[in-house]
């Protein structure tokens, strides 16, 4: 055999990889992470500073997986006001979970409420009258 028909050969190979490679990702369905994605983009600075006073407040909200649900709790100082709760799934916004509930110290989602998979959990809420986020990714066995 050639150098020549060895060179044409590898590049067929080579072409017929990367014109596989198109065609299959091409057919990938793809969410986006949000449907107003400019929106949130604009307000960007107000995330910021609620994040900033969740970090100033000195009192962390931490999240514990139990045996039979999502464990979020809250400090003393920081549910006195309602509070929203959202679990958004990255690879499927139908799977996405809102909630606003009443302040209490723990707040507890069943893992029937939600499917096996990644979650990027969004708390916000009021602390001395300033909004307040914050922001974790979740795992749910």
């Amino acid at each position: 055999m050639s150098w020549g028909r060895g060179i044409t050969i590898g590049l067929i190979t080579f072409m017929g990889f990367i014109t596989f490679l198109v065609v299959s990702l091409m057919r990938h369905k793809v969410d986006l992470v949000s449907e107003d994605y400019y929106q949130q983009e604009l307000d960007y600075n107000h995330h910021f500073d609620a994040a900033t006073v969740y970090a100033k407040t000195g009192e962390k909200i931490t999240v514990k997986l139990t045996e039979s649900a999502l464990q979020i709790n809250i400090p003393a100082s920081m549910s006195n006001d309602s509070i929203g709760l959202q679990l958004k799934r990255p690879d499927n916004e139908l799977q996405d979970l809102n909630l606003r509930v009443k302040a209490q110290p723990v707040i507890a989602i069943p893992y029937n409420r939600l499917k096996k998979g990644q979650y990027d959990l969004t708390v916000t809420g009021k602390f001395n009258q300033q909004k307040y986020l914050f922001q974790e990714s979740v795992f749910i066995p």
